[in-house]
């Protein structure tokens, strides 16, 4: 009976012992689940920090200060928006009055303008270059890459500039002081910026000493976050810019149009190859006019260009007429694992910024004449080719972001030689 006894009792101490193992199991489980969730939306999400907690009479010094940040990180954004992700740009080569606006590093917007956009690819090398032509790229990373004063990513600079205006827009306090506050800062102040999926979290570390009668405190942290997907808009115009590198689509878009508009008569432009035959020398042209209808022609259809899948995006088709369809159903082959239903692409060419021409010689377009004496038969051989180099602007637009005030993120590239069905 004794026996009977104990191997009941080690029976149920087996039983209990793996019901603990299984409990062990799930729990694990389930905490395994709750790390991966919480992973997934630390990398979606910027993360957003757990404030100190502070007393209520330090409530409003928190939300000033807080303004003040969401404030000057606005400003910030729009100068990056309007300077192709640059907040400074006086250390840039653009050129405030050249002819060679594509012998730069960015374009002037409009004359007289304190608006310079950079290039994200331009061609480095002089417009003459005819082979291993040196390209680069002023393109500024997203993300910070260093903890460097140095570093130029678009997060590096909103630091920067937060930091270096905040106590400016504080104005000391003032307001608060009037009041009796006495307020003192015990150490620089150091923001943080993190640009997420959608939004941008500012954090600022600024320690202040508070009193006010018998209350002492202190504060140091402080949080804003701004509504602004910049992620995606970067993206696009990293995606853009990357089309351009590895298909040309400018250099197809610029060839396609002077086939297009290409003719003997006075109002078109000179064809690439044509031959006729007639008497006399046959059509000539002037360069500087050639150049003028090439920089009204690029100011019209350049922005007919369109990026699919994004915000206004109309499919274009004009069936049997290939020539028509590759000027005006123009699109730009971007990622198309990838939809940016929510912005939308424009491109630019303005007619104040003079284009790189090289055609004809002796200031004039014309083609090699042959007449014979012996048989009533004059021919006329015509071989153009087009050494074109132009800006354009390229802008991405939210009209949600902001809480629907809207915004726009603007860069540059420049079109590079177009020589006659080639570029390099």
């Amino acid at each position: 009976m004794e026996k009977r006894g104990t191997e009941l009792f080690l029976d149920r101490k087996a039983q209990i012992t793996i019901f603990i193992i299984l409990g062990l199991v799930i729990l694990l489980a389930a905490a395994t689940v709750i790390y991966i969730r919480s992973t997934a939306v630390e990398k979606r999400l910027p993360p957003i920090p757990i404030l100190e907690e502070i007393p209520q009479q330090l409530a409003p010094i928190r939300t000033y200060t807080e303004d003040c940040v969401s404030s000057l990180a606005e400003e910030a954004l729009i100068k990056i928006g309007q300077q192709a992700g640059y907040i400074d740009v006086q250390d840039f080569n653009i050129r405030t009055s050249s002819l060679t606006p594509t012998e730069a590093d960015g374009i002037q917007f409009s004359p007289g303008s304190e608006l310079k956009i950079p290039y994200w690819w331009y061609l480095k090398a002089p417009n003459g270059c005819a082979r291993n032509c040196l390209f680069s790229s002023q393109k500024p990373d997203l993300k910070r890459t260093t903890g460097l004063k140095t570093d130029s990513s678009i997060e590096s600079q909103i630091d920067r500039y937060i930091d270096k205006n905040l106590r400016s827009c504080l104005n000391d306090y003032a307001p608060f002081k009037e009041i009796g506050y006495t307020i003192s800062e015990t150490d620089d102040p150091s923001t943080t910026t993190l640009i997420g999926d959608d939004d941008i979290g500012v954090y600022l570390e600024y320690p202040l000493s508070v009193s006010i009668q018998d209350f002492r405190s202190e504060i140091s942290q402080y949080y804003v976050s701004i509504p602004l997907d910049l992620k995606d808009m970067y993206e696009l115009a990293k995606d853009i810019t990357n089309a351009e590198i590895n298909y040309t689509f400018l250099e197809s878009q610029t060839l396609n149009l002077i086939t297009q508009f290409a003719g003997l008569d006075a109002g078109s432009l000179p064809p690439k190859t044509e031959s006729t035959f007639d008497y006399g020398a046959g059509a000539i042209w002037s360069v500087p006019a050639v150049k003028k209808n090439i920089e009204a022609m690029l100011m019209t259809y350049v922005p007919g260009l369109q990026v699919p899948f994004t915000l206004d995006y109309v499919r274009k088709a004009f069936p049997g007429n290939p020539l028509r369809e590759a000027v005006y159903a123009m699109e730009i082959p971007v990622n198309l694992d990838k939809k940016y239903s929510d912005l939308s692409a424009r491109f630019d060419y303005l007619a104040w910024w003079p284009i790189y021409f090289d055609a004809g010689q002796g200031g004039i377009i014309k083609p090699e004449s042959l007449t014979t004496l012996f048989l009533p038969l004059g021919v006329q051989r015509y071989s153009t080719t087009y050494d074109v180099s132009y800006p354009v602007v390229v802008t991405i637009s939210d009209p949600e972001a902001f809480d629907g005030e809207g915004y726009n993120f603007m860069f540059a590239r420049s079109e590079e030689h177009t020589s006659e069905l080639q570029s390099h």
